[in-house]
C-alpha cells in the first residue's frame, strides 16, 4: 500500500470520526429541543433520520455510528481484497470513494431530517 492509499484512509478515518461526533451532537441537540419521543409525536421520515434512539445519551445516534464504522471497514476490506486480484493502488480507489460517497448521503439524509419540522410547520401554515 502506498503512501497515498494510506493518506486518503487516514483522511476517510478522520471524516468519519467528525460525522459520528457530529451525528451523536445533532442528535443530543434535537432531543433537547424536542424532548423525548412520545407514539406518534413525530413522522417516520423523522424518526429514521434524526431522532435518537430512546436509550442513554451516549447511545442515542449508535445506530449511524455503527453504520459508519461499517462501511469504513467493509471499505478497507474490499480495497485490500480488490488490490490482491487486480494490484497496484488503483484497487483501493472505488471502495473509498463510495465510502465517502456513503458519508455524504448520511449527511444530507439528516441535514434533510433535521429541516424537517421547519418544512412541515411551512406546509401545515400553508
Amino acid at each position: 500500500m502506498s503512501m497515498t492509499v494510506r493518506v486518503a484512509y487516514v483522511l476517510s478515518i478522520a471524516i468519519t470520526i467528525v460525522y459520528c461526533a457530529a451525528i451523536w451532537y445533532a442528535s443530543g441537540i434535537f432531543s433537547v429541543f424536542f424532548g423525548t419521543y412520545e407514539e406518534g409525536e413525530f413522522s417516520l421520515f423523522l424518526l429514521l433520520s434524526i431522532v435518537p434512539l430512546p436509550v442513554s445519551i451516549w447511545f442515542g445516534a449508535i445506530h449511524w455510528q455503527l453504520l459508519a464504522i461499517a462501511s469504513l471497514v467493509s471499505s478497507y476490506v474490499w480495497g485490500v481484497s480488490r488490490a490482491s486480484r487486480v494490484g497496484g493502488d488503483q484497487a483501493f480507489a472505488l471502495p473509498i470513494v463510495i465510502h465517502l460517497a456513503w458519508i455524504v448521503l448520511l449527511v444530507l439524509w439528516h441535514a434533510l431530517g433535521a429541516m424537517s419540522p421547519m418544512i412541515t410547520v411551512g406546509h401545515v401554515l400553508g
